[in-house]
């Protein structure tokens, strides 16, 4: 890790030997201390079940005769999650995919200093070494190149060639989520295999947990193979992913936290034995108490402040029916 990064950005280290950033405004860091790396993989990466998608998915390839895989990272941060899914891909070389399709979208620009420093870790090496440009750069390459351009980051798109394998296709886009996901719904309806959602917490950002944008994942969600991977266990998440449509069922452990959520269209068996769970019973009462109730943003707008008071109001009403 260059150490202009690592002073500017406060860098830190995680106990697979990634590093990871602490974020200044919420004080949160963006990965497990388990280790970044692991996280992404964990949380995301395997229980995605690209096989299972492969399978599932009806009419596989698309009008050139190529099995392409879509997915939007939401809330792209140091990029970890669509590296780890690249690096998974490029590792299994059976897998019949031909083209990698990935929408990343984050807000903060700053962030695109720590992506070259990232890619150049030990864990991505495969994607390094295998996955070049017309030009014969690597993405770290490119990145560097156009950090001293000094260009307008408001959108950036990049294509990779591997050796005898996929292409995999970036678009990075530095914008509200809310704004892209009502976008994308609105023009691209049932064209995603795959969700990673991975803002800050709940608490710290809880217009980025609403049923509304939950719905805008739920339209962009292929229905035969759709699914929706995030970290976060919170009863008010599953609630709304819940009333939005999804089927909702648990990831594994990663370090302290008691595993994130797989959220599915429609009600497909996707349990797999140490990897993706059915819920607990004391998961599933919580989804129809007042911890379940979840957060609420109609217009896609709305503050912090008011995500949060909306709620609040809801809970009490609850409370006071039940009295």
């Amino acid at each position: 890790m260059s150490d202009s990064v690592n002073k500017v950005l406060n860098m830190v280290p995680t106990a697979d030997g990634t590093m990871t950033l602490r974020d200044k405004i919420t004080g949160e860091l963006y990965h497990n201390s388990k280790g970044a790396f692991f996280e992404s993989m964990e949380s995301y990466v395997l229980p995605a079940r690209l096989e299972d998608i492969i399978q599932r998915r009806k009419g596989d390839a698309n009008g050139e005769g190529k099995s392409v895989i879509r997915m939007i990272d939401a809330c792209f941060g140091m990029g970890y999650n669509t590296f780890a899914l690249w690096h998974h891909i490029l590792s299994k070389p059976h897998l019949p995919i031909d083209q990698v399709d990935v929408v990343a979208i984050e807000l903060d620009t700053a962030l695109l200093a720590t992506l070259p420093d990232i890619l150049e870790q030990e864990c991505f090496k495969i994607i390094l070494d295998e996955l070049k440009d017309a030009n014969g750069q690597s993405l770290a390459q490119n990145l560097r190149a156009f950090m001293k351009l000094g260009l307008p980051t408001q959108s950036m798109k990049f294509s990779y060639q591997s050796v005898g394998g996929p292409t995999f296709n970036l678009h990075l886009i530095f914008d509200d989520l809310r704004v892209q996901a009502a976008a994308l719904a609105a023009n691209e309806p049932g064209q995603f295999d795959l969700i990673f959602h991975d803002p800050f917490s709940p608490s710290k950002l809880p217009h980025l947990w609403t049923i509304e944008l939950f719905d805008c994942y739920f339209k962009l969600l292929r229905s035969d193979s759709g699914r929706l991977l995030t970290y976060c266990a919170a009863s008010a998440v599953r609630g709304g992913l819940k009333h939005s449509g999804f089927s909702i069922y648990r990831t594994r452990d990663v370090g302290v936290k008691k595993g994130g959520t797989l959220a599915v269209r429609g009600d497909n068996d996707v349990l797999i034995e140490d990897l993706i769970y059915p819920l607990r019973p004391e998961e599933v009462e919580k989804l129809d108490t007042i911890t379940g109730i979840p957060y609420r943003d109609p217009e896609l707008s709305s503050t912090r402040k008011d995500v949060l008071r909306r709620r609040l109001d809801e809970q009490n009403e609850r409370k006071s029916q039940n009295k």
